[in-house]
C-alpha cells in the first residue's frame, strides 16, 4: 500500500535526522528536548522532537521568528526543483554573499525549517523544507517573495508559439529570472547572441527546463529593444536602465507584444 505523500516526507525527514554527525545530532536535540537521559535510542529521539513540531503553537513560534531573508530562501528552495547548494548559489550570488547563504542555510536547518537530503540512487544531496511545517508555509511562500508583488493570473501568461513542445510559456517570472541572470552574468552570450554552453546549462538547471531557446528569443527581443546594449569591448550586455524600467513599468501584456514583435526583427 503506497503511503501518504506527507507522511512519506515525514519519514524521509526522520531519516535523514537521524543519520547527522552524532555531534550535530545531539546538539539539536539537546537544543529543543533538553538533558538526554541514557540509555537513549536515537529513533525515539526523533519521535519525542516530531511530537513537539506537531503542537500549532510551537509550529506558530517558528514560523513567527522567520524575517524577509529567510522567508526568501525558503520561497527558492519550494520553487527550484531539487534545490541543492549549487542551484541556490546560482540563484542568489553575487546579490546575496556566498558566505551569508552559508549562514542562512545552517540556521534554517539549526531552527529545523529546512533540513538536508540525500537521494538514495543518485547519491546527490538537495535541500528541502521539513514536512511537519510545510502546510503552515505554503500560504507565504509565493513568487512575488522573489520577483516583487504583483501577482499573474495564468491567463496572463502568453505562450510562445514555437516553443510550446517544451512547455514553456512567456511569463513576468520568466522575464524576471532572465533579467537577473544577465544582470549578474555579463557576459553570458556569445558575439552573435547565441547563449554561451554554460549559460544554456545554467539556465536548464535553475528552471528545471529541457530547452533554453525561449530565453534566446527573449534576448533577441530585448536587444531589439534596446534594452540591453552591448558594452564597448564588445565582450559583454549593460543594461540601458531608463529604458528597462520604463519596460518593467508597462502591464505584462504590452511587455509580451513588444517583446514578440521586437523578436523578429529590429524595426
Amino acid at each position: 500500500m503506497k503511503l501518504d505523500s506527507k507522511v512519506e516526507k515525514i519519514i524521509e525527514w526522520r531519516e535523514s535526522f537521524t543519520s547527522l554527525p552524532d555531534d550535530y545530532f545531539f546538539d539539536l536535540i539537546h537544543m529543543y528536548l533538553g538533558e538526554i537521559k541514557t540509555p537513549y535510542n536515537k529513533p525515539k529521539l526523533v519521535e519525542d522532537l516530531s511530537v513537539i513540531l506537531r503542537k500549532k503553537e510551537n509550529k506558530e513560534t517558528l514560523i513567527s521568528y522567520l524575517d524577509k531573508k529567510d522567508i526568501k530562501v525558503l520561497t527558492a528552495i519550494k520553487f527550484i526543483p531539487d534545490a541543492d547548494i549549487r542551484k541556490l548559489e546560482k540563484f542568489f550570488v553575487p546579490a546575496m554573499e556566498q558566505g551569508e547563504l552559508y549562514e542562512e542555510i545552517a540556521s534554517l536547518e539549526e531552527r529545523l525549517i529546512i533540513f538536508s537530503r540525500r537521494n538514495k540512487i543518485t547519491g546527490k544531496s538537495t535541500v528541502a523544507i521539513n514536512p511537519h511545517l510545510e502546510e503552515e508555509l505554503n500560504p507565504i511562500l509565493e513568487l512575488g517573495n522573489l520577483i516583487g508583488e504583483e501577482k499573474f493570473s495564468e491567463s496572463e501568461s502568453i505562450k510562445d508559439a514555437e516553443n510550446a513542445g517544451c512547455g514553456i510559456k512567456l511569463s513576468p517570472q520568466l522575464i524576471a529570472v532572465f533579467i537577473s541572470y544577465v544582470l549578474s552574468h555579463p557576459e553570458f552570450c556569445k558575439a552573435n547572441g547565441s547563449l554561451k554552453k554554460k549559460t544554456d546549462s545554467e539556465l536548464k538547471e535553475i528552471c528545471g527546463i529541457e530547452s533554453t531557446e525561449i530565453f534566446e528569443r527573449l534576448f533577441a527581443g530585448m536587444k531589439n529593444l534596446a534594452l540591453f546594449c552591448q558594452s564597448d569591448d564588445g565582450k559583454s550586455f549593460e543594461p540601458n536602465w531608463e529604458r528597462l524600467a520604463g519596460f518593467c513599468a508597462l502591464p505584462f501584456k504590452s511587455q509580451a507584444v513588444y517583446l514578440c514583435v521586437a523578436g523578429a526583427g529590429l524595426f
